[in-house]
């Protein structure tokens, strides 16, 4: 069985050659060019700088969003103000146009109220009284008739 000789020599050889020239394809294949690498490089650059804009974005909008809020609140405020000095101005003029009316009829405030219900029931009013009572006291003050 010595004597017989199959050639595998040849198969061999093609065997050989066939893994380096897959190697060398897969050496090739791993190399990539350079420009690949500074483009990965880059997009994770960019990526890292849009999401700090990001960050700072949603900052500014925080911001501006506190800025507003202040803003209403103060204009809340000057209005509560506003509105607290008129009704004390109201109040004090009531009162003036009281004075000036009891002044002007002799009565007296206690008298006011309870006469008050009286002038209602018979329809009375502020009749007479057109130069001493303003607009609109007359439902304030409606039982002093001259």
């Amino acid at each position: 069985m010595d004597d017989v000789d199959v050639g595998t020599d040849r198969l061999q050889d093609d065997i050989a050659e066939r893994r380096r020239e897959a190697a060398e394809e897969a050496r090739a294949e791993r190399r990539r060019p350079r420009w690949l690498d500074a483009l990965a490089v880059s997009t994770a650059l960019f990526a890292v700088l849009a999401a700090i804009a990001a960050l700072e974005a949603g900052n500014y909008a925080n911001e501006a969003l506190f800025a507003a809020n202040a803003g209403v609140l103060r204009q809340t405020q000057a209005v509560d103000a506003w509105s607290e000095y008129q009704a004390d101005s109201i109040k004090k003029y009531e009162a003036q146009n009281l004075a000036a009316l009891l002044a002007h009829t002799g009565g007296t405030p206690r008298a006011v109220p309870k006469s008050g219900g009286e002038c209602a029931e018979q329809g009375e009013g502020t009749r007479g009284l057109g130069a001493v009572v303003p607009q609109g006291i007359g439902d304030v003050v409606p039982a002093v008739a001259a």
